[in-house]
Formats: structure tokens, sequence, C-alpha cells
């Protein structure tokens, strides 16, 4: 467990495909299992999002630790990975729904900007890309913050009280519907943690292992605390206390568990992720439309077994049309493999 850092980036790409699978399973709400251990599971799923922004921010931290310190290039390599996907898919959803009467222009245009999780806009699409947006454009600060560091340990430990802090001041402000942004510092800046260590060769000693432990046990006490009524607290807080060895172990059993033919198939959708991910915010705002035509069976299993392999195959042909533009569109020179592999739900 030694090299447990370097194998966290090693699996990356398979990670994401994994956390893709459990934030699809979360997004199916009409599904349920007999089995209740699988009902747990599927219930925790949002915590795959957490999954995705400490991986972003590992590998962004990375590149713009061993890039050329130009920024402008920094960002127009996200932007052409984000922005010709986002403007396609949702631009082509919300069209649709103008033409059919469900939404105005006004909203429309909303959409396209990404703006607007940050005025509250009804009716709007999904948080998570506005969301992803601002985390590129803290990701500079932070970084040379950290960087710059001498105890990097505890400015990633001080994210925690200023993220509360920050959500404690949303609720006067009539901000709280940014929470699902503030209350996720936290995993970000245990990514950027992350991505340091893997520049500095850090390894998992017995040290930071008992770090990591504690950390686990205290998400562990403050979940009991919220669970039976004493308090509350996000439950991004929760995660993030126990995001780390979570995801180390993941790591370990990808590395170690699985046959080559699932790692390779995990590491096609993690690098599909973002294409994934927009079709299925789609398909789950879109359930009381389209299961009329295709809810079959018990519990609905049919009909997301037939949306989620569309939405995959769908995802992974998208990715591979954008991934041809993001090719023409950036300059020669101002690509690699750190730009195109996965990082977030969806991309660094």
């Amino acid at each position: 467990m030694s090299d447990a850092y370097q194998n966290l980036s090693r699996c990356r790409s398979e990670l994401m495909g994994l956390a893709a699978l459990w934030v699809m399973l979360f997004h199916a709400y009409s599904l349920s299992f007999i089995f209740v251990p699988l009902d747990a599971v599927k219930s925790a799923g949002f915590a795959g999002v957490d999954v995705f922004i400490l991986l972003s921010a590992m590998g962004l931290y990375v590149s713009l630790s061993k890039g050329s310190g130009d920024i402008r290039a920094f960002f127009l390599r996200r932007a052409v990975r984000i922005l010709p996907a986002y403007g396609t898919v949702v631009g082509g959803y919300s069209l649709g729904l103008l033409l059919s009467g469900r939404i105005g222009l006004p909203l429309l245009l909303w959409n396209l900007s990404t703006l607007y999780y940050w005025f509250g806009i009804p009716g709007a699409f999904n948080w998570y890309i506005p969301a992803l947006l601002a985390f590129y454009a803290i990701s500079p600060f932070y970084a040379g913050l950290l960087r710059r560091c001498s105890h990097p340990v505890g400015l990633t430990l001080g994210m925690f009280p200023l993220s509360y802090g920050l959500y404690r001041l949303s609720i006067p402000l009539g901000l709280t519907y940014t929470q699902d942004f503030v209350c996720r510092l936290p995993a970000f800046a245990l990514g950027m943690l992350m991505g340091r260590y893997l520049l500095c060769g850090q390894r998992l000693t017995p040290l930071h292992g008992a770090g990591w432990a504690a950390g686990s046990l205290a998400g562990a006490a403050a979940a009991w605390w919220c669970f039976s009524g004493l308090g509350y607290l996000s439950p991004c807080y929760l995660i993030a206390a126990q995001l780390v060895p979570f995801c180390l172990v993941c790591a370990a059993a990808v590395e170690h568990c699985f046959p080559p033919a699932l790692r390779k198939a995990l590491g096609l959708l993690g690098q599909s992720s973002l294409e994934i991910y927009l079709l299925n915010v789609i398909l789950t705002r879109e359930f009381a439309l389209l299961s009329p035509y295709l809810d079959r069976g018990p519990r609905h299993i049919f009909y997301y077994a037939v949306t989620g392999a569309l939405n995959l195959l769908l995802g992974i042909l998208l990715h591979r049309l954008f991934a041809r533009l993001e090719r023409r569109l950036l300059p020669a020179g101002r690509i690699s493999k750190r730009d195109t592999y996965p990082s977030s739900l969806w991309k660094s």
C-alpha cells in the first residue's frame, strides 16, 4: 500500500467509470430492489459526484503544476472539453423543450449560459456543470496556495470549517441553492492534496494511514450524531471525511481484482463520463415522458435497463465525436493525454 497514491492516479479512469455507474443508479429514482443493502448502495449514489470532484481536482493540480504556467491555455483546454458537449446536448434539449412549449426563450438562454445555478433560476438544468466551471476558476489560485503552503494538511482541513461557514452564511442571504457547490469544497481540497502527493512522490505511510482512519472515524461519529437526531450536517461533509480512504480502497480493488476486460470497459465509461452525465440528467428529467413507452415488468427494472444501456452507448459515441472536435480546436502542443482522460463528471 506504500504506493497507494500513485495507484489512485493509475486507476483514475476506471474509478470514473464506477462513479458514473453509481450516479446513474442514484438517479434511477423509481427503481427499487428487494435486497435492502442494494437499496442502501443506490441511495448513497450521490457520493459518486464527490469521487468525481476529488479525482478532478487531483488532475487539475497536476495539470497546473506540470504545465507551462499559461493560465489561458489551461482554461482553453477546459472550455474546449466542456462547452461544445454541453452546448450541443443541453442546447439541443432546451431547444426541444422550447419548440414543444414547455419552456420559454429566457430559460433556454439561461441554460446555455451556465449561469442559471448562481441566480437560482427555477426549472433550469442540473447544478453540476456550473459548479464544475467554478472549481476550474478557483483552481489556479488554490493550487498556487497549496504549492506554497508549508502545512498542506492543515490548509486542507481548514476547508471544512470554511465551507461550513459559507453554507451557514448562505442561509440568511437566501443562497442555500448553492450548497451543492459550497458543501463540496472539502472534496475539492482533498483532491488538490492528492495531486500534490502524486507530484512529490508521497507514500502512504503508517502515519498517513492513521490520519485517514481518524478522519473516517470522525465522519462515522458525525453521521451517528446526525442520524440520532442530535443535529444536522450536510452529507457532503460526512462523505468527505471518508472520501480518500474509500477511493484508495476502490483503486486497490480495481488494480488487483478486476480483470483487464472489465478495467478497459470502465476506463471507456470514465473517458465518456461528461457526455454520459449530461444525457443521464435528461433521461432522469424525462421519466414521466418516456416511461409509458418503455416501462415493463416490476419495479421499473426493464425501463432503467433499456435507458441505461442507451445512455452509456450514446455517451460513448458522443465522446468520440467531441474528442475529434477537441483535437481540431486545440492548438498543436496544447493537448496531451493528461488533458483528455477524465477527471470529473466530469473532466479536468
